[in-house]
């Protein structure tokens, strides 16, 4: 019976306390709650502060567009054949 009991006290040994598992997991359920809830918080940021199409890069862009020798270049429109 010695034996048995030798081979019964390494099997617990290596066996984990399942309070201190579930002490574990309820933790790293926490943090995984707070992580979700730090990056929820986060989306309602905005991406772009504003007036930020103000910025004289987006301008060039759009006085660009609008110049009237830069819009009558080929490629910028399809050609309109009902004037013709």
């Amino acid at each position: 019976m010695a034996l048995i009991q030798y081979i019964r006290d390494k099997i617990q040994a290596n066996m984990e306390d399942p309070t201190e598992r579930d002490r574990k997991w309820e933790q790293h359920l926490r943090g995984v709650q707070a992580a979700a809830a730090n990056a929820k918080a986060n989306m309602a940021h905005p991406t772009k502060n504003w007036g930020f199409w103000r910025h004289e890069k987006h301008l060039a862009k759009y006085e660009q567009n609008a110049d009237p020798a830069v819009a009558k270049l080929p490629g910028r429109r399809a050609p309109n054949f009902s004037s013709e």
